[in-house]
């Protein structure tokens, strides 16, 4: 019996940006390169020392509207679509947000 490994992705970059309390920033505010992000497949996002809302569908979010991403902690956003409409805001303080962009 063979073993098959699905959905492997590549890590294509991997960068840092301030997301501030009341600023929604889009996937663009990271600067990838504009293929990759054609071809994203999963985000791995890290919140920094503060709380983000994170929305992936189009919406943007609000300090009471998106997923909760607790500070210091990891969320994995799968999908192409998912991933090409991330929005994040900050909750109660400006945080340092990275994402890790895999193809």
């Amino acid at each position: 019996m063979g073993l098959f490994v699905t959905n492997v992705h590549t890590a294509k970059a991997c960068k840092s940006r301030i997301v501030g309390t009341g600023q929604v920033r889009a996937l663009s505010a990271w600067a990838f390169d504009a293929e990759d992000v054609v071809n994203v497949k999963r985000l791995v996002i890290t919140a920094g020392a503060g709380v983000i809302r994170l929305t992936w569908d189009g919406t943007n979010p609000t300090a009471t509207l998106g997923y909760y991403l607790a500070a210091n902690t990891n969320f994995v956003l799968d999908g192409t679509t998912n991933c090409q409409n991330f929005k994040a805001i900050s909750v109660a303080a400006d945080s340092v947000v990275t994402i890790t962009l895999e193809v």
